[in-house]
C-alpha cells in the first residue's frame, strides 16, 4: 500500500511546475505537434492529421540517476464536444528502459486560475488503447498533457500540445 501511495504522490508531483509550455523541472523539453505555420504537422509516412485532431510521436526516455525513464507514447487526440478522445500506442521497450505502468493525461485550460483536470490510467500490460477525458472547467484554449509513469515512480517527459478549438 505504501508503494501505491508513494507512486500517486509522484504522479501528482509530475504536474507541478507544468504551467507554461517550456521545459519542465527535469530539463525535458516539450513540443507541440504543429508545423511552423501552426497547422497540424504531417508525420513521415503518414497523412497529416485532420484539422480537429493533433498528433505526437513517441519521445524516448532519458536517464535519471542511472535509471531510464519510460517513453512517452505516440498519440492522436480529438475534441468531441466537452470530451477529448485520446488514442495512444507505446513502442516496444528497448534495453533497460522502464515499462510504462500508468498513463497520465491532463487538460489544461487557459489562464492560471484553473488547474489541469488530470486522469491516471493503469495500463495493466496494454501498449495501446483509447481514453475519453472530459475537458473539465475553465475556458479555451486548452492544452493536452501526456506523460507515462513506470511502476518504480520514474515518469517520462511531459508532452504538451494545444487542442484545436
Amino acid at each position: 500500500m505504501r508503494a501505491r501511495v508513494a507512486a500517486l504522490v509522484l504522479v501528482a508531483a509530475a504536474w507541478v511546475g507544468c504551467g507554461g509550455g517550456g521545459d519542465d523541472e527535469t530539463g525535458a523539453t516539450t513540443s507541440p505537434a504543429t508545423s511552423d505555420s501552426g497547422t497540424p504537422a504531417a508525420q513521415p509516412g503518414k497523412e497529416a492529421p485532420a484539422a480537429d485532431e493533433v498528433h505526437a510521436d513517441p519521445k524516448p526516455g532519458g536517464e535519471v540517476q542511472g535509471y531510464t525513464q519510460p517513453t512517452t507514447p505516440e498519440f492522436d487526440a480529438r475534441r468531441t464536444g466537452k470530451t477529448v478522445v485520446i488514442r495512444y500506442r507505446f513502442p516496444p521497450a528497448e534495453g533497460d528502459e522502464e515499462e510504462p505502468w500508468m498513463l497520465v493525461t491532463g487538460i489544461d485550460p487557459a489562464g492560471e486560475d484553473t488547474s489541469p483536470l488530470t486522469l491516471r490510467t493503469l495500463l495493466e500490460g496494454k501498449t495501446s488503447g483509447v481514453i475519453r477525458q472530459p475537458l473539465g472547467i475553465g475556458d479555451p484554449p486548452y492544452e493536452l498533457l501526456v506523460s507515462a509513469q513506470a511502476a518504480n515512480g520514474l515518469r517520462s517527459q511531459i508532452v504538451r500540445i494545444p487542442l484545436p478549438e
